[in-house]
């Protein structure tokens, strides 16, 4: 038996076979997509991977210099360290 949270944040295709996942919810700013960029998890906006921005703050030391250098909204930075750090607490927990 699959348990509900597991279709969280899922969305179909017409056929009902998943198509994309929506990993931090109604917000809808990280998208796990098989279509797009081999299915790594990118911020929506402009498809840049979480861990190429989280990288890149990690080496500029700036959302705001990320943000420009990517030509994105910086809250679309902020989310995708978010869904790093998300990811880095699940795996040392």
């Amino acid at each position: 038996m699959i348990g509900p949270s597991l279709y969280a944040g899922l969305e179909f295709s017409v056929d009902d076979t998943p198509a994309r996942r929506w990993p931090m919810g109604e917000h809808r700013e990280i998208v796990i997509d098989p279509k797009r960029s081999f299915g790594q998890p990118i911020v929506n906006d402009g498809g840049v991977p979480t861990t190429v921005l989280a990288d890149a703050v990690g080496a500029e030391g700036s959302i705001a210099k990320v943000a420009a250098l990517f030509a994105l909204p910086q809250h679309s930075v902020r989310a995708a360290l978010r869904y790093e750090k998300r990811l880095v607490d699940r795996l040392s927990a």
